[in-house]
């Protein structure tokens, strides 16, 4: 069986999700972690980074500016997506590696199941590995090194797109965000909260949480009403990110290299 294990739209559990494609055996249940809510509160704002009298909409278009990959040579992000259901709480991490030349490696983890995808820049392989055992399930070519978009599109496909790529498929829906200031934990943050896009039609909202001072897409958040009462059915986060950190050719090597055993 082909996975694809892709940061796209798709269905599972009956709820919108980040993570799509065929997962090979079901998900471990894992107890969900505590979560820190959002409490709203006058936050300072660096008119710097965020600017005077800015819209939600102009707000999430600044954030996707600033993290496209034309503008991030170099990204490291550990992620953390919780889905909640009616089986309970399940949680796939992950962590996504981007350099420069369409590098990229994507480890994703449920359980004793891992699937990685590596990409050197001329080839991508799609490893999957449960209990121990190691299987390559696919090897493909990248587009041609002129063809920047399409490029970039063959990683994004595959998931190696990274918090852009979200916040992209937000954009029908941006006319009806609105902001809010708060917290989320310790952390500063700009709420914008709108109405879930066609794309998702298993979500009514979706909530997503900006860094405060870097515009960093800290979590983004899509909520059902059930009887009368909102619950959060997914939660994706994007943790201890490292943005134009320049890894060494020994480090590059290791990381965006597949090496069979």
């Amino acid at each position: 069986m082909l996975t694809r294990l892709l940061m796209l739209i798709g269905v599972a559990g009956g709820i919108t999700v980040l993570l799509t494609g065929a997962w090979p055996g079901p998900l471990d249940q894992t107890p969900q972690p505590a979560e820190s809510r959002f409490i709203p509160q006058p936050i300072a704002l660096d008119d710097a980074i965020v600017g005077q009298g800015i819209s939600a909409a102009e707000l999430v278009h600044k954030a996707i500016e600033k993290l496209e990959p034309a503008r991030i040579a170099w990204l490291r992000t550990r992620m953390r997506q919780t889905i909640v259901d009616a089986q309970g709480s399940r949680i796939i991490e992950g962590l996504l590696q981007r350099g420069p030349n369409h590098c990229a490696r994507l480890e994703m983890k449920a359980g004793s199941r891992r699937v990685t995808t590596i990409s050197d820049g001329n080839v991508a392989a799609r490893v999957l590995n449960v209990k121990g055992q190691s299987q390559v399930e696919a090897t493909e070519s990248l587009p041609a090194t002129q063809d920047l978009a399409g490029r970039e599109a063959f990683l994004r496909e595959r998931g190696c797109g990274g918090p852009v790529t979200l916040l992209r498929l937000l954009e029908p829906s941006l006319a009806s965000a609105t902001l809010q200031t708060g917290t989320l934990g310790e952390t500063p943050v700009i709420r914008i909260r709108m109405d879930a896009p066609p794309s998702m039609p298993h979500a009514r909202l979706v909530e997503v949480y900006l860094d405060a001072k870097t515009l960093w897409p800290r979590c983004v958040e899509w909520w059902n009403e059930e009887r009368s009462r909102w619950r959060c059915a997914t939660r994706m986060e994007f943790l201890e990110e490292e943005i134009d950190r320049i890894l060494s050719p020994e480090e590059c090597e290791r990381v965006f290299s597949y090496r069979p055993t």
